[in-house]
């Protein structure tokens, strides 16, 4: 089983071009990611790779003073921001709405993008665009609930493709592990969307997480990897990554070989405006004591055991 492990600067901001599947070299990623190396110091790419396997965290620290100030200063950028860009949330003050004024809910932002106050303006407005556009005028007065969920949407949150572990990795982050694929008869991009804002906007509650971040773990079928690499949902996808009220500190992603290359170029136009790592493992199952020591603690390896049999089935039978 190999692994490359990929880092994106908050200041990229760039989407990389979308290549056919049997197109992309394997060598094109190790290029890719050089480039994308060579634009870190030393000391990021430290920070990250420690960050990445629970060595240490980025997260800010945080005083009065400083939440204090960075919220004036949001205010400040989000007045900046041209109309375009912030039109669901003018919505939202003509509607004399609470909500979005609230600091807790801001300081979600401010925390996702490690305090740049220009970065969490722009993050903030593009998840209320986002939102709004996916439940309407009700999300701009309060958060998504689960009753905001239609029946197939329900459906398809209790399928637990999406679940948060019971307990936290070594650093105190929450670990949310993804497996199969969201995909069946009559759900589109809008409901897998509306599925994933309700859950992510639920883990984004936890301060804790909103500190140092969200840990992924996926084990995906051949579905899931083709739902990624599906074009029609690409764009939905990048702007889901960019507007989160939460930082994916860690991704670990594990797959079979002959489909690692293509997640990897449909994972790779993602336009994120966080530091964003992922891990990637290639081969048909986990490597269970690798992944746990890395993201928590022996308590629950038979927990990872289990859900590692799982995998492998899925794997099979796809």
């Amino acid at each position: 089983m190999s692994s490359v492990e990929e880092a994106t600067p908050s200041t990229s901001g760039q989407v990389a071009q979308v290549m056919a599947p049997s197109s992309f070299p394997p060598n094109k990623m190790d290029s890719i990611l050089a480039e994308e190396l060579k634009e870190l110091s030393c000391q990021d790419r430290n920070r990250i790779q420690e960050e990445i396997h629970g060595v240490e965290n980025m997260a800010v620290k945080e005083t009065p003073e400083l939440i204090q100030t960075s919220l004036i200063r949001l205010e400040h950028a989000i007045e900046a921001l041209p109309p375009h860009k912030k039109k669901a949330y003018t919505l939202a003050i003509s509607m004399n709405s609470r909500y979005v004024l609230q600091a807790d809910f801001r300081l979600k932002f401010l925390r996702a993008d490690l305090f740049d106050v220009k970065s969490a303006a722009e993050r903030f407005m593009g998840y209320l665009d986002f939102t709004y556009e996916h439940f309407g005028t009700d999300v701009l007065m309060r958060p998504i609930l689960q009753s905001d969920l239609s029946k197939l949407e329900l459906e398809l949150l209790r399928r637990g493709n999406n679940q948060v572990m019971p307990s936290r990795d070594r650093t105190g982050r929450l670990i949310n592990v993804h497996q199969g694929a969201m995909v069946g008869d009559g759900i589109t991009t809008v409901h897998r969307m509306r599925v994933m804002l309700y859950h992510f906007g639920a883990i984004s509650d936890d301060l804790e997480t909103q500190r140092k971040g969200l840990v992924t773990v996926c084990s995906g079928s051949r579905e899931a990897i083709q739902y990624f690499a599906n074009k029609d949902d690409q764009p939905a996808n990048a702007r889901f990554m960019a507007t989160q009220p939460l930082r994916f500190s860690g991704m670990h992603i594990s797959l079979p070989d002959d489909y690692v290359f293509n997640l990897m170029q449909a994972l790779m136009v993602l336009d994120e405006n966080q530091i964003l790592s992922r891990w990637f493992d290639s081969g048909n199952t986990i490597s269970v004591d690798d992944l746990w020591h890395n993201y928590s603690g022996p308590n629950d390896n038979e927990y990872w055991v289990n859900k590692n049999k799982e995998s492998s089935a899925m794997v099979e039978e796809s």
